[in-house]
């Protein structure tokens, strides 16, 4: 699980390898092609100065794991030992 708290209305990017940094790799141990991801969570609705201007722990706990599942799918199906 990645460490993260995800903010409402925030845009992100993070990328697996980079020209510098080769650590992801493959089953065979070659390097994965670079891979860069980005995305913006949504706005949060509810009025301003609520708790509804910010996700509860269990929707951030939720969209955390779906992040990680399409990373983990994203490295095991595009860019690693293809």
């Amino acid at each position: 699980m990645l460490p993260w708290q995800l903010e409402p209305e925030h845009d992100y990017w993070l990328s697996i390898n980079s020209d510098r940094f080769t650590n992801f790799r493959g089953a065979s141990g070659e390097s994965c092609v670079p891979y860069p991801i980005s995305f913006r969570t949504a706005r949060v609705s509810g009025p301003t100065g609520t708790s509804a201007t910010k996700p509860d722990a269990a929707a951030n706990k939720e969209a955390i794991a779906r992040l990680q599942r399409a990373i983990d799918k994203t490295i095991r199906t595009a860019i690693c030992d293809e």
